[in-house]
């Protein structure tokens, strides 16, 4: 008779060590992971959130720059600053383009393992000033850690200040919100988390 060997049922810490971007084999590649962070920060996507997550986004980044230069000012109505913002990835080669009404473009290069290359910020920062004249422009240079930029017109921004940003909107996410969501964005929050320890 053909022994079978018992599998013992598996423990919730296994479970809780599940994480849907290590399964699908995607950490360290920088064009998936620009796909995942355009998604919370469209306004118009699936989660339903609105601009949530796009409002914790610029708060994070806000954070790195000089009062005067930042996206929202403090004279600045947000409510009428972030009504009909576009998101875009890979316009004109920049990895995440947001459009924001009066004029606020903000520019998003995203680093998770490899570095820039020669004169790379400096041609993004021109071709998106070519494609939108007389905005302001912000641009940001986003990688795990918030390594410094070659270029000084960009803003240095670490993911893990911005997961963190996120992590708190999304105890603000509208009551029915479906738990798949929830765990989407906690799963991309916890692995982020985990990569900047990594590399600490």
């Amino acid at each position: 008779m053909q022994k079978h060997n018992v599998v013992e049922a598996p423990t919730e810490d296994a479970f809780a060590r599940f994480n849907i971007f290590r399964a699908l084999s995607v950490e360290r590649r920088e064009k998936i992971l620009s796909n995942f962070l355009v998604w919370p920060l469209n306004p118009s996507e699936t989660h339903g959130q609105g601009d949530l997550f796009l409002r914790a986004f610029v708060d994070a980044v806000d954070q790195n720059l000089p009062r005067n230069e930042r996206i929202v000012r403090r004279r600045s109505k947000t409510t009428k600053l972030f009504q009909g913002a576009q998101v875009y990835r890979e316009f004109n080669r920049v990895d995440v383009l947001i459009v924001l009404p009066r004029g606020v473009i903000v520019a998003i290069e995203n680093k998770v393992g490899a570095k820039e290359s020669l004169r790379q910020l400096s041609e993004y920062a021109y071709l998106t000033r070519l494609n939108f004249p007389n905005c302001r422009h912000v641009f940001v240079y986003l990688t795990v850690n918030g390594g410094t930029p070659s270029d000084p017109c960009w803003c240095a921004c670490s993911h893990h200040q911005v997961m963190r940003a996120i992590a708190v909107a999304l105890d603000n996410v509208v009551d029915n919100t479906p738990k798949e969501i929830r765990t989407f964005i906690k799963h991309y929050v916890n692995w982020v988390e985990e990569l900047y320890i990594q590399r600490q």
